[in-house]
């Protein structure tokens, strides 16, 4: 950072239409994968602007700029989603519903890299979305005066939250703004897919469609409380009946695959049911997405209920689903290392999985607690944070 950034002459707002365009070339610059503007812009539109996660104003845009210079260029910036979250804490049975935000694509424009810019768009965020007794008071001495106080109707947009995350692709580098990665969430199992050469009919099964997530969204949420309810100490997780949380990386992938997105998202699968094999054993649901434009592979976003003498059945189905696409590797997140089924993952004939960490160039999930500061609060299933 430049000794001649003073950041105390800079400020946090809720980007206008214009800052906001700004802010999109920014990521333009950084992430647009050889596309050009125009295809970016409709890019940006299809898979961002279009969701159920921009209702009631589940989506904001905040920049960093001069004060001096507050409707002109920025300086940082984020894109922000509110989401609903469920916290169990240590002297309560009742799970209550609460809000959490998502900070993702932090961004600053080329010309104004490695003065500090991002880093303090985080620090003034936290007095943006965390309740006032969370925080230390706003330390003006440092920092200059508080950012000037939200609309009304902005401010019911964006109520006190229990927390905000961060994905980022550069490490523990926002950890000096409050961020604080997840170790025990960043294994991943990368396995190989393969064509489907079985002429067996398939297992009795079932496929999950777009248009089926709000269902599965409100199932798994009850499923999630259940399981909060048995947990010691404070313990929370989004809840996957949140707007757009399940949502969220299939319409980013499927969208924008061809000109014919509509069709492509209303009929590619990203779900699978599998049913019981055994007494008391219960269904499964799996969701997962092509993410090539995310990331090299197939992505399972989410696991509930499976056990590993439904692995095979829930692979080769996955081997179907990647034909879509093309994908050639599988990828999962947050399963823990020692769990059985990892392990029944990795011994898989013939799928060469293998299982580490997420390196610093990887997404990798951050948390800042605004909860109660005598226990912090475990994030009980990182599984979820993929779909944000």
């Amino acid at each position: 950072m430049s000794d001649q950034t003073d950041l105390s002459n800079y400020t946090i707002r809720l980007a206008s239409s214009e800052q906001e365009q700004q802010y999109l070339r920014a990521t333009f610059d950084v992430w647009s994968k050889g596309k050009s503007w125009k295809d970016y812009n409709e890019f940006f539109e299809k898979t961002l602007n279009q969701g159920q996660w921009t209702e009631d104003g589940g989506t904001k845009h905040w920049v960093l700029v001069l004060r001096s210079d507050y409707d002109g260029e920025i300086c940082s910036g984020a894109r922000v989603y509110r989401r609903t979250a469920l916290l169990k804490e240590t002297s309560s049975t009742e799970i209550r519903d609460k809000y959490i935000y998502n900070v993702t694509a932090v961004v600053t424009p080329k010309s104004k890299l490695r003065r500090g810019f991002a880093r303090h768009l985080l620090k003034l965020l936290h007095y943006e979305l965390a309740p006032p007794e969370a925080l230390p008071p706003f330390p003006e001495a440092e920092w200059g005066p508080p950012p000037p106080p939200l609309s009304e109707r902005d401010r019911a947009d964006i109520p006190p939250s229990l927390a905000s995350a961060l994905w980022s692709i550069v490490g523990n580098f926002y950890e000096k703004a409050g961020y604080i990665i997840q170790e025990e969430h960043l294994m991943q199992i990368k396995w190989s897919l393969r064509a489907p050469t079985s002429s067996e009919p398939p297992p009795k099964r079932s496929w999950i469609y777009s248009s089926d997530l709000p269902a599965i969204g409100a199932e798994l949420s009850e499923v999630k409380r259940a399981e909060l309810s048995s947990q010691q100490g404070t313990s929370w997780s989004i809840d996957p009946s949140s707007k757009g949380v399940l949502s969220y990386i299939p319409t980013r992938v499927l969208r924008p695959r061809s000109q014919d997105w509509n069709e492509v998202y209303d009929h590619e699968a990203v779900g699978i049911r599998l049913p019981p094999i055994k007494a008391g054993q219960g269904e499964a649901i799996v969701l997962f997405s092509n993410a090539l434009s995310l990331l090299p592979g197939l992505l399972v976003l989410y696991v509930h209920n499976l056990e590993a003498d439904r692995l095979p059945t829930l692979l080769e189905a996955l081997d179907e689903a990647s034909v879509a696409a093309g994908t050639k590797e599988g990828l999962l997140w947050g399963l823990a290392e020692d769990s059985a089924l990892s392990k029944a993952w990795l011994s898989q004939p013939g799928r060469e999985a293998s299982i580490a960490r997420r390196g610093d160039a990887e997404n990798q999930l951050a948390v800042a607690w605004y909860g109660g500061h005598e226990e912090k609060g475990r994030v009980v299933d990182s599984q979820l944070w993929t779909c944000a």
